[in-house]
């Protein structure tokens, strides 16, 4: 299996790694008192609810599925330094899930998920940087 293959792969893995092992802030919210509530709190400013609804639209969990508004919701917790939003943009960047595909961009943004204290965004880092020189 070729690097980059294998790079695709594990970033695949660590991806649904994310969703199930993410505590807290991966909840599917399933019922429209929980979606709600998640909306509300996003709407008020805050990163973890910022982020839950990020993971909703990305993964169509309580809502249907729609790239551009996980993008809009992650980009948003990202600016506040939240750093499992700042692994999901460095993934979505590296499968092209919404945004034009770029290695380079996901690296960045595993590299600042990494910066924020994501393990995760921290070995994805490492396993790009490693590939890309």
């Amino acid at each position: 299996m070729t690097r980059k293959m294998l790079l695709i792969v594990l970033a695949g893995c660590l991806l649904v790694l994310c969703a199930a092992c993410s505590g807290k802030k991966a909840q599917v919210q399933r019922n429209e008192g929980e979606v709600k509530e998640v909306v509300e709190s996003a709407g008020h400013g805050d990163a973890s609810a910022e982020y839950n609804m990020g993971v909703m639209y990305h993964t169509g969990n309580g809502v249907q599925q729609d790239y551009a508004k996980a993008l809009r919701w992650y980009r948003m917790a990202a600016a506040k330094g939240e750093a499992e939003a700042e692994f999901k943009l460095g993934v979505m960047y590296l499968h092209g899930q919404g945004v034009e595909q770029s290695r380079y961009t996901a690296q960045d943004w595993f590299n600042k998920s990494c910066l924020h204290g994501s393990r995760m965004g921290c070995e994805q880092y490492r396993l790009m940087s490693r590939d890309l020189w």
